[in-house]
């Protein structure tokens, strides 16, 4: 059998994109958190029915920008993970004072 090399489409549909945005106004995809710099950070902090309304109204056009503002975010807080992870171990060396300050 024949391997497939494409890559996971994005979402096409309104109910596609509804079902990827509740998860959204639910919390971060990354961590499951609510993070300050993230534009519905407001809104995750209403009642779920709220949110759900509020993602209802939504246009189509609208809808599918948040979807995709958010994959853009997920994936390049992904792609910096190492380098964060890196800096992270070499920040938390100089504290513990396991090297000499420049």
């Amino acid at each position: 059998m024949e391997k497939s090399n494409t890559t996971p489409q994005p979402p096409k549909t309104r109910a596609e994109l509804e079902s990827v945005a509740l998860e959204l106004i639910v919390a971060c995809p990354l961590d499951s958190s609510n993070p300050q710099n993230c534009p519905l950070r407001q809104l995750r902090e209403q009642p779920l029915t709220e949110r759900v309304r509020w993602l209802r109204a939504l246009a189509d056009e609208e809808l599918a920008y948040l979807v995709s503002y958010h994959q853009v975010c997920l994936n390049t807080k992904l792609q910096a993970e190492p380098l964060l992870n890196h800096w992270g171990r070499k920040l938390a060396q100089f504290d513990d004072g396991k090297q000499a300050a420049p």
